[in-house]
């Protein structure tokens, strides 16, 4: 009895190791299996990158070669006849808001040098520009851009700080509401007629005053009455500025050198319907 009883014992020790030797074995296959094909939650977690057909990609822009600039000073109703400079350089309001209705009628939208070097350029674009950066910008111009949520460019004179300009507050403002901000330099010289070393600073510190100011790059410029020559034009480029314009009249042409950019000037009696297509 007691010999059967041991033989019992050993046979039950005996199946209870093949069973968990199976179990093992089973637990092993499983884990394998696992590894090698894993469930779709697991899948779901380790995947990377979608596939090419998932992905969303912006759709490529076709950038313009040729864009119209128009060239603004003031925006004001002025009619002085012991200054007719300044009178044939101002545009009323009212026509101003007439003009902005005309460009969008022709389909233009407006785009800045900023949008324009990011790759983000409308397909029918425009840019206005206005020298000087006149406080008469701020309290007309903006006001109906900003109404028909239109953008432009406004060059500023870093080293003017009269009411007849902008401050360093209003410059933050218009910055942030579509309006891109570039150098006239800081004293509006003719810069053909000055020093190498004064054309460098003219061009770098301004550039920097403006970006203190704004915290991002500047871009653009504006050479003062139009003036510019080789030296002038290579100082700009090693300043840093990706575009510049001229009083050159034409299409403002993206094919040829960026930093020598023509426009259209808009006087009193401009009728800019002959600039637009």
């Amino acid at each position: 009895m007691k010999y059967k009883s041991k033989k019992i014992l050993i046979g039950i020790i005996v199946l209870l190791g093949i069973f968990l030797v199976m179990l093992a074995f089973e637990q092993a296959q499983s884990l394998k299996s696992e590894v090698v094909n894993p469930t779709k939650s697991e899948e779901a977690t380790t995947t990377t990158a979608p596939s090419p057909d998932q992905r969303i990609e912006a759709a490529p822009v076709a950038m313009p070669t040729e864009i119209p600039i128009l060239m603004y000073h003031h925006i004001r109703d002025f009619v002085d006849t012991s200054d007719q400079i300044g009178t044939n350089l101002s545009v009323s309001p009212a026509k101003f808001a007439t003009q902005l209705e005309l460009i969008k009628s022709k389909g233009y939208t407006t785009t800045t040098f900023e949008e324009i070097a990011s790759g983000q350029a409308p397909s029918k674009p425009i840019i206005l520009t206005f020298d000087d950066g006149y406080s008469n910008f701020f309290e007309s111009a903006y006001p109906a851009l900003k109404l028909e949520q239109m953008k432009a460019v406004a060059f500023v004179i870093t080293g003017e700080t009269s009411s007849d300009y902008m401050t360093e507050t209003q410059i933050r403002e218009i910055n942030t509401n579509g309006i891109e901000v570039g150098s006239h330099t800081i004293s509006h010289p003719d810069l053909t007629k000055i020093s190498q070393e004064k054309v460098s600073l003219e061009l770098k510190d301004s550039k920097i005053a403006l970006e203190k100011i704004l915290g991002h790059n500047i871009v653009s410029l504006c050479y003062p009455a139009g003036k510019e020559n080789s030296e002038v034009v290579s100082t700009a480029r090693e300043a840093g500025y990706f575009y510049a314009v001229t009083t050159k009249y034409g299409i403002g042409d993206l094919k040829s050198d960026n930093l020598l950019l023509s426009r259209y000037r808009v006087n009193a009696d401009t009728n800019i319907a002959g600039f637009l297509k």
